[in-house]
């Protein structure tokens, strides 16, 4: 790029051509210019008030591009600009530029205007420089609220020792926006110290307003720094600012609540709160009942539990069902049961993990009753859970539903089975392989690969015959993962037949098991007219070697 001062004349004189097109051009050349070059950064400045969107545009980008303390110091000045395009596009340049942005942006904090001492307090605290502490800090006791509350918000985002403890002394002033502004700042932080500060003000104002607004933000910084919200606060004095920020008017801070009801861990405050009127607020009883469900032993917290599982509220119903789970004992198991059978599929698979978590003698005898039920939902989640147990109960009776008159039944008994780890099951599954059902015959072919055990190929050869040339494929893939040299002699048998996906899927397969007595017959399929045999058969010499 040609940066000779005879090149800089040029675009300058370009930049105020009556063509737009020239004008942006010039632009977008004078991004070369020297940082110290005052006449090209004054003329881009000016052009970011060019009538035409592409020529502010590439002033833009070229002073960015630029940098260093001249562009700043030119660029300051707009962010008084009454057009408020102009006044925003030269803040993100200012931000963007980083660290050169600071001085300038400290020095308007001073400005007579106040909107520019605000915008100056904007540009500190998006930049994060820690060189604006200082100036931020004084910006808290402006006489202009914005002023004030920017400095306030801009300190949350920088943080330091510094801006903690002036933000901690913001909280006590009288001006209302501030003491917001400050609490909210100190919230963005991660500072044990923030956190003190914001409980140290809960405790001494009268304002339940501000003292809601203070408790969020001292719940956002103890999800950060794991410091224990409701234990920093005396137990009576808890439950009643939970209360009231509860019965806020406010809907922002309402849910700011609720959300933290959800992390209560103390279960004589959650049973006493759902036992109250607090409790008969929909939205705040199922978040009680979802922090109930983590930290509930009591026969109490039992009770509640199972009785909100008569809530329409899937999300709440699977979290009182792991709340169960963790509980344990028989009590439970009836509710977990009955839960088998709700409408909505999530919660159906959370009783059905909630009672394989329990498990036992207990959980087995439900699912032994359930396999036999009526209900064929009730049966497939039983036949599952019997699968998830592997107990040798458990099995015989995975092992009699194969036999179900229902192929759905018949699949999943395929694949509990494979889950149970038996590997005496061969035999028994053999049968799934003739099964009328295709997908019968699949999830036995998965359960024998699942298994895994030398009777894989006995059994699974016999499928390659199958008059399904896709649960044939499924078997010679099967064999090919095996690694059982047994399976070989098979492959060879089907790889000269007429059903190409039968052999695509043999090739693949001895390519797969790295026999050298396969290298013949797929020499000859390497000629093949057909690309699709080809390939496989090409690919398997070369795993072959």
């Amino acid at each position: 790029m040609n940066t000779t001062l005879e090149a800089m004349e040029k675009w300058n004189r370009q930049l105020k051509d009556p063509d737009p097109g020239l004008r942006r051009e010039a632009a977008e050349e004078l991004a070369y210019a020297d940082p110290e070059d005052e006449r090209t950064i004054r003329g881009l400045v000016r052009a970011m008030e060019d009538e035409n969107m592409g020529v502010r545009d590439a002033a833009s980008y070229s002073l960015q591009t630029i940098g260093g303390p001249m562009s700043t110091a030119c660029l300051i000045p707009l962010i008084g600009s009454e057009d408020i395009v102009i006044r925003n596009l030269a803040m993100d340049i200012l931000v963007n530029m980083g660290g050169d942005a600071v001085d300038p942006a400290i020095r308007v904090l001073h400005d007579g205007d106040g909107d520019v001492r605000k915008f100056g307090a904007d540009i500190l605290g998006m930049v994060g420089d820690s060189r604006g502490v200082e100036s931020l800090c004084k910006a808290l006791w402006d006489t202009d609220q914005n002023v004030a509350y920017s400095a306030a918000e801009a300190l949350g985002k920088i943080g330091g020792e510094e801006a903690v403890e002036a933000l901690s002394d913001a909280l006590y002033e009288e001006d209302v926006l501030l003491v917001f502004g400050a609490a909210e700042a100190l919230g963005n932080l991660s500072d044990p110290g923030a956190f003190d500060a914001l409980i140290r003000f809960v405790l001494k104002t009268e304002d339940p307003y501000l003292r809601n607004v203070a408790l969020m933000a001292a719940s956002k910084v103890a999800q950060r720094t794991g410091q224990p919200l409701g234990a920093s606060i005396p137990g009576e004095k808890w439950e009643t600012y939970v209360m009231d920020g509860l019965a806020d008017d406010e809907e922002a801070v309402r849910a700011d609540f609720i959300a933290e009801l959800r992390k209560f861990d103390d279960e004589k405050l959650l049973l006493r709160l759902l036992e109250g009127a607090i409790g008969r607020d929909e939205e705040a009883g199922l978040a009680l009942i979802t922090a109930l469900s983590e930290v509930g032993e009591s026969p109490e917290s039992v009770a509640l539990l199972e009785q909100a599982l008569a809530y329409p509220d899937a999300e709440t119903k699977c979290a009182v069902l792991r709340g169960l789970a963790r509980i344990g004992g028989t009590a439970v198991l009836p509710r977990l049961t009955e839960a088998l059978s709700d409408p909505v599929p999530e919660v159906r698979e959370e009783a059905l993990q909630a009672l394989v978590s329990i498990g036992g003698s207990e959980a087995l005898e439900q699912f032994i009753a359930l396999s036999s039920n009526e209900d064929p939902g009730l049966r497939e989640s039983a036949i599952r859970g019997l699968g998830m147990l592997g107990t040798d109960a458990a099995t015989s009776v995975l092992k009699r539903a194969l036999s179900d008159e229902s192929p759905a039944l018949r699949r999943t008994a395929a694949a509990s089975l494979a889950r149970s780890g038996d590997a005496e099951a061969f035999s028994v599954l053999s049968e799934g392989l003739k099964d009328p059902d295709t997908e019968v015959q699949m999830a036995t072919l998965d359960a024998f690969r699942e298994i895994g055990t030398p009777e894989t190929v006995q059994y699974v050869s016999e499928v390659l015959k199958n008059e399904n040339p896709w649960v044939a494929f499924r078997a010679a893939e099967i064999l090919g993962a095996s690694g059982d040299e047994a399976a070989v002699e098979p492959l060879l048998d089907v790889i000269t037949r007429e059903n190409d996906l039968l052999v695509i899927a043999s090739a693949k397969a001895l390519g797969a098991l790295g026999s050298k007595k396969a290298i013949g017959p797929l020499r000859s399929l390497s000629g093949n007219e057909n690309a699709d045999v080809r390939q496989p058969a090409q690919e398997a010499l070369e795993a072959i070697g």
